[in-house]
């Protein structure tokens, strides 16, 4: 077992998402988010699948950058790895997992892909998720950071476009013909999916209401003083 600290990066040797497909394999830099909740001995995190990438490990520790070079980076390599999988990450003799990303990179990643956790680095033992039980046992995520209400409204709106098409994927999923553990898996995935967008249409709806109200009452003043 080890100490590991989020929004650092790692040496990764395979990388899948949650379904178990695989994502990157072999030896690439891995930033890792945080512990999977749900899994023992699993980190989500964020892949970089570049054959030269030490000038890019570089820039994300020592410097800002942009919300379109991030995404350059990692396009869409969001999955898991696992603990085992993990280490130190060495480029050209130089380790790079002592010390976390710029922290304006963590936030925008954040924003990026809707990621709810806290912006801030976590030293943690693995040895503390390393199965269902010790996990059970803790009587809160530290990680998670899910203040609905602070957040921008076009974060919000960028969290329902993103699940939307998501959500419909994986209830066609649904219909098809799997075992009863993957089912299981799969309405479990879908049931959280289903939670978050819940959470993000109440919000959205009671922010539009606002809104409007807001615009009625400033119409209804610029009215009255259009009477005097």
């Amino acid at each position: 077992m080890m100490k590991l600290t989020t929004w650092t990066l790692y040496n990764a040797k395979k990388m899948h998402d949650i379904e178990g497909k695989n994502i990157l394999s072999g030896n690439f830099p891995f930033l890792l988010v945080r512990p999977d909740p749900n899994k023992p001995g699993q980190h989500l995190g964020l892949g970089i699948d570049a054959k030269y990438f030490a000038s890019i490990i570089s820039d994300l520790v020592n410097r800002d950058m942009n919300e379109q070079a991030l995404y350059d980076v990692f396009k869409d390599k969001l999955g898991i790895v696992e603990t085992k999988d993990l280490d130190v990450l060495t480029v050209n003799d130089e380790p790079w997992s002592d010390k976390p990303i710029n922290s304006t990179n963590i936030q925008i990643l954040i924003d990026i892909y809707n990621i709810l956790v806290k912006n801030k680095a976590i030293t943690f033992e693995t040895e503390a998720y390393s199965t269902i039980e010790k996990m059970k046992a803790m009587q809160t995520d530290e990680f998670i950071e899910f203040n609905i209400k602070a957040m921008p409204m076009q974060r919000i709106v960028n969290a329902i476009n993103a699940g939307l098409p998501d959500f419909y994927t994986k209830l066609k999923e649904l219909n098809q013909e799997m075992t009863p553990e993957q089912r299981a898996q799969k309405i479990n995935i879908f049931s959280i999916l289903q939670t978050n967008l819940i959470l993000f249409f109440e919000e959205a709806t009671k922010r539009m209401d606002q809104l409007i109200e807001e615009q009625n009452k400033k119409i209804a003043e610029l009215e009255e003083k259009a009477k005097k």
